[in-house]
C-alpha cells in the first residue's frame, strides 16, 4: 500500500509517472487528496504546488513542469474532467501509458537489424579490401605473360587487372588520362599497339575502354602511383560485383572436303 513517502521517494527520483501513480493510488485508498483541474502548463504547475503535501517537501521547478505536462496528456486522453470519482479510471490508464512506455524502451535496447546488416556489411567490404591487397606481386616478366594470354582470350577484366598490376614492377603501367570514351579508346588502342606489339579487336577494345570509363568515373583518373595501386586494390574487390562481359566465340572453322572422288562417288551412289 502506497505512502505519503512514497511520493517523496519519487520526487527525489525525478519520476513524474511514478509521482501520478502513487498520487492516484493514496485517491483510491481514500487518501483525501485535491487533483489540478486547469488546462494550462502555467496553472496546473501553481495547482499542483497547493495539492502535493507540505511534507514532500519543495518540487523542483522543471520536474512540477513535467508532472504537469504529463498530467495534462493523461486527461487528454482520458477525455474527461478530473476529479477524484474518476481516480481509479485515471490510474488504469496511466498503468497503461507505463507499460507501453516500459516495452517501448526495452524495445529501443535491442539490436537494430539494420544497423546489424550496416556492420555486416563494412565487415565483408574490409575483408574484400584485405584480400585485395594480399595478393601476390608476379615478376614482369610474368605479368606480361599473362596479359598476352588475357589479350588473346579476349578477356578485358584478366588484361586490365594484370595491366594494372605492373604498377608493382620496374615498368609501371602508362594509363590513358583522358575521361571522354572515344579519346579512352584511341589511348588504350595505342598502349597495346606501342608497349606490347599487339592489335586488339574492335569488341575488347570497346569493352576495355568502357570497363576503364567506369573505373574512373568511380574512383578518379589514377595520377600517382599511390593512387594507380588503390585503383587496383578497388578494382579487385569490386570484380565479383561487376557484369563479365560476353565471351566471344571463335568462329568455327569450315569442315574440310574430302577428296573429289569420294565426293563423285557419294553423287554417284
Amino acid at each position: 500500500m502506497p505512502q505519503i513517502e512514497d511520493l517523496k521517494s519519487a520526487l527525489m527520483r525525478n519520476d513524474s509517472e511514478g509521482f501520478l501513480r502513487c498520487y492516484l493510488e493514496l485517491i483510491t485508498q481514500g487518501c483525501t487528496l485535491s487533483v489540478p483541474t486547469g488546462t494550462t502548463i502555467e496553472k496546473v504547475s501553481r495547482q499542483w504546488q497547493d495539492c502535493i503535501p507540505k511534507n514532500c517537501g519543495t518540487v523542483d521547478v522543471g520536474l512540477l513542469k513535467k508532472i504537469s505536462e504529463d498530467w495534462i496528456a493523461l486527461l487528454a486522453d482520458f477525455g474527461a474532467a478530473p476529479s477524484k470519482d474518476v481516480a481509479g479510471s485515471l490510474l488504469q490508464l496511466l498503468n497503461h501509458k507505463i507499460q507501453r512506455h516500459s516495452q517501448q524502451e526495452k524495445a529501443s535496447t535491442l539490436p537494430d537489424p539494420s544497423l546489424s546488416q550496416v556492420a555486416s556489411q563494412i565487415s565483408r567490404d574490409y575483408q574484400n579490401d584485405q584480400k585485395a591487397r594480399q595478393v601476390p606481386i608476379k615478376s614482369y616478366e610474368a605479368v606480361l605473360t599473362d596479359i598476352k594470354v588475357a589479350v588473346k582470350g579476349q578477356d578485358v577484366d584478366a588484361f586490365l587487372l594484370s595491366y594494372l598490376a605492373l604498377v608493382h614492377t620496374p615498368k609501371p603501367p602508362k594509363l590513358p588520362l583522358n575521361t571522354m570514351l572515344d579519346q579512352i579508346k584511341v589511348n588504350w588502342e595505342k598502349v597495346l599497339l606501342t608497349r606490347f606489339n599487339l592489335t586488339p579487336k574492335p569488341l575488347f577494345l570497346d569493352q576495355l575502354s568502357s570497363r576503364w570509363f567506369n573505373l574512373v568515373q568511380r574512383r578518379g583518373v589514377p595520377i600517382s602511383e599511390s593512387d594507380i595501386k588503390e585503383l587496383l586494390f578497388f578494382y579487385r574487390k569490386i570484380l565479383p560485383e561487376l557484369t563479365p562481359f560476353p565471351k566471344v566465340k571463335a568462329p568455327a572453322k569450315p569442315k574440310k572436303k574430302g577428296p573429289m572422288w569420294q565426293r563423285l562417288k557419294g553423287f554417284m551412289a
